[in-house]
């Protein structure tokens, strides 16, 4: 596994290993579109509107993504920070 995976905070052994099962190595990507990771952005004119995260690539990555945040928010609010 790529060790710059499981240097995330809240990146765990088996979430690193369903990211790097989905996408590979992820210094092939230049950015995070790829997994969904970008604003879906809605242009006309003078109006520049981000919107909903697009849902591009695999889903599995991006519901491991938010149980990873989800459990550094609360690692963070037993610690009282």
């Amino acid at each position: 596994m790529h060790q710059a995976i499981l240097s995330l905070q809240g990146i765990g052994r088996l979430t690193a290993a369903v990211i790097w099962a989905a996408i590979g190595d992820p210094a092939r990507f230049p950015n995070t579109r790829y997994v969904g990771f970008d604003p879906s952005v809605f242009q006309s004119g003078d109006i520049n509107r981000n919107g909903h995260v697009n849902c591009h690539g695999p889903s599995i990555v991006r519901t491991y993504a938010v149980e990873a945040v989800k459990w550094i928010i609360r690692s963070r609010e037993d610690r009282g920070a």
